[in-house]
């Protein structure tokens, strides 16, 4: 049974990408001649093509009751037609489709830093880069022969990025650790933290810089899954019952954005060390029981 509904699951989210790119590609091409006021309408009207794939993808996870995710919301109200940026835990390919998923009615779309290989995913690579998720690279080389390193690719890819997106609300979701969390991956980087990875913070710096006038909130979400973390055929089967995320909102200050490269890495640094050692303490056995009261 598990094995049926992991195909019928599977078979539904290709369907839905395959449905929404057949909407989004013929908009891609009717916005190349486009500039100005034009291209940024239509770019933000691509932008519900996201939102038509999660609300979608909902219907899919209720229907077959593949997961029930409890969220604990922050005080301060979250809107849509605000800019976030957004941090997370990485444990599965699962969480992007439970961030989307729980995170849709309170903020706007979610754009994604994106490994450059999963271009050539089908169908969803090209949609992704369309829509103007940042492609960036994770091998840190050390140049291209250009005097350019990959380090700075990523950078001018994300400011390219963030001109885009400072034309209409976009929530800005970023991995900090790089990759996906396993107890293996912790103990070879010597990791400071029981739980998660160390952070990388040159993505988030940099979208602090590209939308300097637009962000004043960083959305913190810790997911947790009860027993190990489920794969993605996993998930698609119903094997992964339920899962829990803490959503914190912080406002972003403008020592946040210092003019002085070193004294901002500095201080955006303290500000991430400081979010990752409260969600390890979050992830630790005896705070997990204490989500619910706090």
């Amino acid at each position: 049974m598990a094995w049926l509904k992991g195909s019928l699951s599977a078979a539904y989210i290709t369907l839905n990408t395959a449905a929404v790119c057949a909407l989004l590609y013929p908009m891609a091409v009717l916005r190349l001649p486009l500039t100005g006021a034009w291209r940024s309408a239509m770019t933000q009207r691509m932008d519900l093509i996201i939102d038509l794939w999660v609300s979608a993808n909902n219907g899919l996870i209720k229907t077959l009751r593949l997961i029930d995710i409890e969220v604990q919301w922050p005080s301060e109200p979250l809107r849509r037609d605000r800019w976030y940026m957004v941090v997370s835990n990485h444990q599965t390919w699962t969480d992007i489709i439970l961030l989307q998923s729980a995170l849709r009615p309170m903020l706007p779309p979610l754009k994604f830093f994106t490994k450059r290989e999963l271009i050539w995913l089908p169908l969803a690579g090209l949609a992704m880069k369309l829509l103007g998720f940042p492609y960036v690279r994770r091998a840190r080389q050390t140049g291209d022969g250009n005097g350019q390193t990959a380090a700075g690719k990523d950078r001018d890819a994300i400011t390219a990025a963030c001109a885009v997106f400072r034309n209409h609300p976009t929530a800005v979701l970023s991995f900090l650790e790089g990759t996906r969390f396993t107890p293996a991956k912790r103990d070879a980087r010597n990791s400071r933290f029981q739980h998660l990875l160390n952070p990388k913070i040159g993505g988030l710096s940099a979208v602090l810089g590209g939308l300097a006038d637009e962000l004043d909130t960083l959305v913190d979400v810790t997911i947790h899954y009860p027993g190990a973390p489920p794969g993605f055929w996993e998930f698609l089967q119903g094997k992964c019952p339920r899962a829990r995320m803490r959503v914190d909102a912080h406002r972003l200050g403008d020592e946040l954005r210092d003019p002085d490269p070193a004294v901002q890495r500095a201080r955006v640094g303290a500000f991430v060390e400081a979010l990752w050692r409260a969600k390890d303490a979050r992830l630790g056995e005896a705070a997990l029981k204490q989500w619910a009261g706090s």
